[in-house]
């Protein structure tokens, strides 16, 4: 089964997803800290039956990181984008962590164009917000931290053992 590496401009930014199959389409959304290939295993068996598309999302892998557009309502407008660039009127829709919020959201703001939505590994934002406490956030640090506005998208981060050090969008070192 040949999948194919493909990039289009859609919602103003240029998105890269990966394609396979003939047939009725799914869209498969990937998770923190993921890109497409998470779904490598997954996208032969079901690309012999439908028409697969996997997107890396806004800010991962091989798709544009702007500085804004994080939300989950513009992040679910660039499947909606995505959609029309390829001409796909109606999708199956699945979601894998935060690919599942995405696509929740996607769900709320476009259901017209969705066939059937598949939500996986997702606790509801609201629940997180209220149950947090300090045991919880010294296990989920991660989406704490990459919570702030101001430090630099995923693809800009490289951890040591010594401590974390991150590019700014010219190449600088900062620690």
């Amino acid at each position: 089964m040949k999948i194919s590496s493909q990039t289009v401009r859609a919602n103003g930014i240029r998105q890269h997803y990966l394609m396979a199959g003939d047939g009725p389409p799914v869209v498969l959304l990937h998770g923190f800290p993921e890109t497409s290939y998470a779904w490598r295993y997954q996208i032969p068996e079901l690309a012999k039956k439908y028409h697969v598309i996997a997107p890396d999302l806004r800010g991962y892998g091989e798709t544009d990181k702007p500085s804004s557009g994080y939300d989950k309502r513009t992040m679910a407008m660039d499947v909606r984008e995505l959609m029309r660039a390829l001409n796909l009127p109606k999708i199956a829709l699945v979601g894998h962590d935060r690919g599942a919020r995405v696509a929740t959201r996607f769900a709320k703001d476009h259901p017209e164009v969705l066939d059937r939505l598949v939500v996986m590994d997702n606790v509801p934002t609201r629940i997180v917000g209220r149950e947090l406490d300090a045991a919880k956030a010294k296990g989920y640090w991660f989406f704490l931290f990459t919570s702030f506005r101001t430090f630099p998208r995923h693809s800009s981060l490289v951890v040591r053992t010594s401590g974390c050090v991150t590019t700014s969008p010219t190449g600088a070192l900062t620690l």
